[in-house]
């Protein structure tokens, strides 16, 4: 019998150590989009993957916490607030999966401000400097872009931005944004898929 119990307290919390990873995932995946983005359309996606991470990642810990102290109303507790999150992932999935074309489409529309870069736009060179520093890139598909372009490669696409870097980030700016749409594609499947499992 305290075979067994063991074996479930060790099963409970890998399964929360697990849980805990994927919760940090969506809220690292949220900041990055909201520190970079600044169309409203994205930033409601970006604060509830912080909101239901963020939540996922305590409620995880105090299954961690519950399962090595043994403690019954720490397991309960956790067990309803669970309940809650698996509620809460479920809106977040058929909010991200109803949303996820006007996502893709604020996202791409990134790449026509590269195109538009030191054409008069303050608003635009605003934006492109924003995602090179964010997302630690360079250009569309990195610092030759801008040559081709006919441009000196921009001071954001240095880590410490002066006008002596040569230091320039090799990642492109298509690689990061192909990459985050295809994060937003699995989190919405995710969610879908442990959804139905669950049911």
């Amino acid at each position: 019998m305290g075979c067994g119990i063991t074996t479930v307290k060790y099963l409970l919390f890998i399964f929360n150590f697990l849980f805990a990873i994927c919760a940090l995932i969506l809220l690292i995946i949220g900041a990055l989009t909201l520190s970079d983005v600044n169309e409203e359309d994205l930033t409601i996606y970006a604060i509830c993957l912080i909101v239901v991470g963020a939540i996922g990642f305590i409620i995880a810990f105090y299954g961690c916490c519950g399962a090595i102290r043994e403690s019954h109303c720490m397991v309960v507790t956790f067990a309803v607030f669970l309940l809650i999150v698996l509620i809460l992932e479920i809106v977040l999935g058929i909010f991200l999966y109803i949303g996820r074309e006007e996502i893709e489409s604020a996202l791409t529309e990134s790449y026509d401000y590269f195109e538009h870069y030191r054409t008069g736009n303050s608003a635009i060179d605003k934006e492109v400097d924003n995602t090179q520093q964010t997302f630690r890139c360079c250009g569309l598909d990195g610092p030759d872009y801008w040559t081709r372009q006919g441009f000196a490669v921009p001071e954001s696409c240095c880590e410490d931005p002066k006008p002596s870097c040569a230091d320039y980030y090799n990642m492109g700016c298509r690689e990061v944004i192909d990459f985050i749409l295809e994060l937003f594609a699995v989190v919405g499947g995710t969610i879908f898929g442990v959804t139905a499992l669950i049911e």
